[in-house]
């Protein structure tokens, strides 16, 4: 039992700090691409896509990314998931991973 409640205080640690951290983040891209707008008047798009290309590129998964020669559907959804902003995703990743990861007592 000891145990038990050691492991859940952990992924509670774990779900505060990739929520905060998440949020964290996502709010210092936003200022980043506020700051950058500021100076230059124009917006950075910086998307999921922007960082997840350079990791996936060469992958059969990038190339039905680029040219897709069926489930058209899902490579709209994929492509709509994609262009969403980073700052986006980070809040969205966050706002799971605190209920997910936090410590819950048992039902018993």
């Amino acid at each position: 039992m000891a145990q038990a409640k050691g492991t859940n205080g952990k992924r509670a640690l774990a779900g505060c700090v990739l929520g905060v951290g998440g949020v964290a983040l996502a709010a210092l891209v936003l200022a980043w691409q506020s700051y950058v707008w500021l100076e230059t008047g124009h917006w950075p798009h910086i998307t999921l896509g922007t960082v997840a290309v350079p990791i996936i590129s060469g992958s059969d998964f990038s190339a039905w990314l680029a040219d897709p020669r069926s489930w058209y559907g899902l490579h709209n959804v994929v492509r709509f998931l994609f262009d969403l902003p980073l700052w986006a995703w980070l809040c969205g990743c966050s706002g799971v991973a605190i209920p997910l990861l936090k410590n819950r007592p048992d039902s018993n």
